[in-house]
């Protein structure tokens, strides 16, 4: 879930902060940012919520362009 460090780093937040506004442990969000484990519905909606993104953007499916400023 490349798009989730990519949500979570445009909101300034480290991993440490953002496992703690998640509750569950630094390395279960270093897991969900490669890859290696997938995140439950739950976590996806909260996630989606602490980062003011759609779930579809975390998941890859929208394109980071909403937070880019070509002017």
């Amino acid at each position: 879930m490349l798009n989730l460090k990519i949500a979570r780093m445009m909101r300034n937040k480290t991993q440490e902060q953002f496992s703690k506004e998640m509750e569950v442990a630094k390395n279960t969000v270093s897991a969900w940012e490669r890859g290696a484990i997938n995140m439950s519905i739950e976590n996806l909606n909260k996630a989606s919520d602490i980062l003011n993104v759609s779930t579809d953007f975390i998941l890859g499916k929208e394109t980071a362009k909403e937070f880019i400023n070509l002017d």
